[in-house]
């Protein structure tokens, strides 16, 4: 039995005479077009039954993914991870410094607040005096 394979190389892979039965396991470790020829010499097989198994049928499990490989995956979620933590002290910080305004914000409310409060009491007071000032001044001007 000889094998040809994409790139054009044949080799010979297995080789037996005067059975009537062959049972061959044939395993590669690319992926690609492959040709099988069976040649039959003395004209003793009249049929020839072939089965073709790939993965986890064929019992090859070259291709599951093994430890090794799952290092890079581990280490892509580690990634994550750290930076979904970052991300995660990040928010905790920026709601701090929200709550930090707002009750900022809600001191310089009650201060500007106050201030009006205080600036309205004088600018009352001011008429206050004002009016009695009038009145003095009008007083004094019906007396004369």
């Amino acid at each position: 039995m000889t094998l040809q394979s994409e790139n054009d190389e044949i080799k010979r892979i297995y080789e037996s005479e005067g059975k009537n039965q062959l049972i061959y396991d044939y395993t590669t470790m690319h992926g690609g077009n492959y040709q099988f020829c069976f040649e039959d010499k003395l004209g003793l097989y009249s049929e020839i039954y072939f089965e073709y198994l790939i993965g986890i049928e064929a019992n090859d499990m070259h291709e599951i993914a093994q430890k090794s490989d799952l290092a890079l995956v581990q280490e892509t979620l580690n990634n994550i991870q750290a930076k979904l933590q970052f991300m995660k002290q990040q928010l905790i910080i920026f709601s701090q410094v929200k709550l930090e305004n707002i009750f900022s914000l809600e001191s310089l409310y009650y201060h500007i607040v106050q201030s009006d409060l205080i600036g309205f009491t004088i600018i009352v007071i001011l008429i206050f005096i004002e009016v009695q000032i009038l009145k003095r001044k009008i007083l004094r001007k019906k007396i004369q």
